[in-house]
């Protein structure tokens, strides 16, 4: 047997279901941990939707009937169980082992901006010079009038300005900084994008491996087989492989048919 360097356990709660799974490569590991927890997960939904659509005693007792004519079906085939998989056509995918996932920190959102205040404009009632017939008879009132609305734009224009100015410096430090996060985080994507490509690396050089025969990479290929075969709920989900590359054969520690409970 090749030596173990990586494990993982996995479980389920509802199916009362536990494996370790072993190997030397780690990325392997993982990915057939993966695949356990998604095969599980997907026999519990089968079951939780199966269990929802008996509402009468007699529909539970038809599917008990039911489990049970497959319980029987299933022992009869246990033995068989891996040469039976393995002549499926697409019966294992190795893409399904490839990491398809997206980086999951979301790009940077557009940050809001300050707007500009209203533009003070002269010709708004705001400046305008109310003038009375005194004003006209006597020119330095009016001329005073003038110069007042003309001087209380010049501070509001000039105020406007000044704040605008202010706003323009606020909204260009957020503008970059919204730049300076939009690079690390195209960074991050990048580098998560490099690791995923070399993790499918890894599964295409060990399907590589499988295809020119290397034993290790055998043993593999029918551990993943194993696990994406449907078995009783008391079936054991741990074993051992062995393959010897002389007679192209490989024995294991599956439980046989005198081990399997037996209906009564």
């Amino acid at each position: 047997m090749p030596s173990t360097s990586y494990w993982v356990d996995v479980s389920h709660d509802g199916l009362h279901a536990y494996r370790r799974i072993a190997g030397r490569d780690r990325y392997v590991v993982e990915a057939k941990g993966a695949a356990q927890k998604a095969a599980w997960a997907e026999k519990w939904a089968r079951m939780q939707q199966r269990e929802k659509a008996l509402f009468t005693k007699e529909e539970k007792k038809d599917s008990a009937s039911h489990r049970s004519g497959k319980a029987t079906e299933a022992i009869a085939n246990i033995d068989n169980t891996l040469l039976h998989t393995l002549d499926r056509e697409s019966v294992f995918d190795w893409e399904q082992l490839k990491d398809r996932s997206h980086l999951s920190v979301p790009p940077p959102s557009q940050p809001a901006k300050e707007a500009h205040p209203a533009e003070p404009l002269e010709y708004t009632s705001k400046y305008a010079v109310s003038l009375n017939p005194f004003d006209y008879l006597i020119p330095s009132w009016e001329r005073k009038k003038r110069e007042t609305a003309k001087r209380l734009f010049g501070d509001d224009l000039t105020a406007w300005q000044s704040a605008t100015a202010k706003i323009d410096q606020r909204n260009a430090s957020v503008d970059a900084n919204h730049e300076e996060q939009v690079k690390k985080w195209e960074f991050e994507k990048q580098a998560f994008k490099a690791a995923q490509d070399a993790r499918n690396a890894e599964t295409d050089a060990h399907r590589g491996s499988y295809f020119a025969k290397s034993p290790d990479a055998i043993i593999d290929y029918c551990d993943f087989v194993l696990s994406n075969s449907e078995y009783p709920d008391s079936f054991p989900r741990s074993w051992q492989l062995e393959y010897n590359p002389e007679t192209r054969s490989y024995s294991s520690n599956i439980p046989c048919l005198t081990r399997m409970p037996c209906q009564n």
